[in-house]
């Protein structure tokens, strides 16, 4: 730093030994030992059950629910007691789970879709609220040359001038009962649609797990049985 070299050198303890103790060097070897063994036997175990469990029960899962009865189910099963069959049906289930994550995370991204829809159809409705406002007040303005031409129409066409005003305030209300309803049943639509993705909204309040965490390579064993489970 500014042309000035640092050097660093262990500091030790006063009572520190000048060599280390061949019992302390096999404590050591030994504890890493353990180490790198239960970070192999966790790898194995969360393979095992992210790529043979989880899959081979998914698998057996959508073949049963097309099972008539149980003797047919107990016979099915008994008939794929193979290794070869056992394998089978783990990447029949593993691609089958592929596509039920891929499912959720298409309705997630469907569920996006549509909140941004909701919210340009928002910013539409505004805009429409405001040119129909203004154009209310245009129409409760007329100008002079309006006011000159109802002055000289015949006095006999009066009542024919409110009836067509009449029917002209029919067809408002009835549009706006119209619109009304259509209001009404769009809010109700956006309602079931909240209920069904209100679990995955839920999801996104959560905090961001890590991966390896989320699988189950690290944190206590129950979270990746639970996730599994999931």
């Amino acid at each position: 730093v500014c042309k000035h070299a640092f050097s660093f050198s262990p500091v030790y303890a006063d009572n520190a030994p000048s060599r280390l103790p061949f019992q302390e060097f096999l404590v050591g070897i030994a504890m890493k030992a353990c180490h790198v063994l239960q970070f192999f036997l966790r790898l194995s175990f969360v393979l095992s059950v992210w790529l043979l469990i989880i899959p081979f029960i998914t698998f057996w899962l959508w073949r049963l629910a097309f099972v008539r009865s149980l003797g047919e189910a107990r016979k099915l099963f008994l008939s794929r007691i193979s290794a070869a069959l056992i394998l089978t049906d783990c990447l029949h289930g593993f691609l089958l789970s592929a596509s039920i994550v891929f499912i959720f995370l298409g309705a997630t991204s469907l569920r996006d879709y549509f909140r941004h829809l909701r919210e340009l159809g928002g910013q539409d409705a505004d805009r429409e609220d405001d040119a129909d406002r203004q154009g209310a007040r245009a129409v409760r303005r007329p100008g002079p040359g309006n006011r000159i031409q109802a002055g000289a129409g015949n006095v006999d066409d009066a009542p024919g001038g409110q009836g067509i005003a009449g029917a002209g305030q029919i067809i408002m209300r009835n549009a706006e009962n119209v619109a009304a309803q259509l209001e009404l049943q769009a809010a109700r639509l956006e309602a079931r649609v909240e209920q069904m993705f209100d679990g995955l909204d839920d999801a996104d309040g959560a905090e961001d797990v890590p991966f390896d965490e989320l699988v189950g390579m690290q944190g206590p064993v129950f979270h990746l049985v639970e996730n599994a489970i999931t």
